[in-house]
């Protein structure tokens, strides 16, 4: 089995756009590859990362007009007209809080990879306000997932705990953005848009015993 640790951040648009890369992975591949999703709050302050690293290029208004940008060169998804216009998420971290709290309930990768498309899909698809508590906790329901089993993990601090781990494993790595493919226990990284065929080139060769492929143990 492949292990690649799937690092990414649920308003990235460009973790939204890699989704369907994902999919085709895993269809690809089956049980061969496990992806397992890591969470960095890379906006976990939105105010500072849009309206501040953009005040040079428009504003909020400015990345708004940038992530319609990215979503025209992928006509398979559709993004709501009121994404960074008027729903103005405040943080990533209540949805990576969630998503680390029910990895803790005992969820399996794919089962929170899923729920965390679902995530980024409210927000990019539907135009819904995901660092809303009210409105996580709709999601959670829309998919017969207990908000009460959940928030326990919240209120100890584990799933905190959980989240500051993923930044303890991006700072250790060097991780520059999202999405970012760790694969090879940090051997291969793949940073940004990187198309399906360059990550399953990646695959293909760590999934081929050494001797078909040359690789030196040294």
């Amino acid at each position: 089995m492949v292990k690649i640790d799937y690092v990414t951040d649920v308003l990235c648009v460009w973790a939204w756009v890699a989704e369907h890369r994902n999919k085709e992975l895993k269809n690809h591949w089956g049980d061969e590859i496990q992806i397992k999703p890591r969470f960095i709050n890379l906006f976990g302050d939105t105010g500072s990362r849009i309206a501040d690293g953009w005040k040079d290029r428009g504003g909020v208004e400015g990345f708004a007009a940038h992530t319609v940008d990215v979503v025209t060169n992928f006509p398979e998804l559709q993004l709501h007209k009121n994404v960074w216009t008027t729903t103005r998420p405040t943080s990533s971290m209540p949805a990576h809080l969630y998503l680390k709290a029910f990895a803790m309930s005992g969820a399996s990768d794919s089962n929170v990879q899923s729920l965390a498309s679902t995530i980024r899909d409210a927000f990019f698809s539907s135009g819904r306000d995901v660092s809303d508590t009210k409105v996580l906790h709709d999601i959670l329901e829309s998919q017969s997932i207990s908000v009460s089993s959940l928030d326990k993990f919240i209120e100890s601090g584990e799933a905190y705990a959980a989240l500051w781990s993923d930044q303890l494993f991006r700072e250790n790595h060097q991780i520059k953005g999202s999405p970012t493919y760790i694969l090879d226990g940090g051997r291969q990284v793949l940073f940004g848009n990187v198309s399906f065929h360059v990550i399953n080139a990646n695959i293909r060769e760590l999934a081929q015993p050494a001797s078909k492929h040359g690789v030196s143990w040294c």
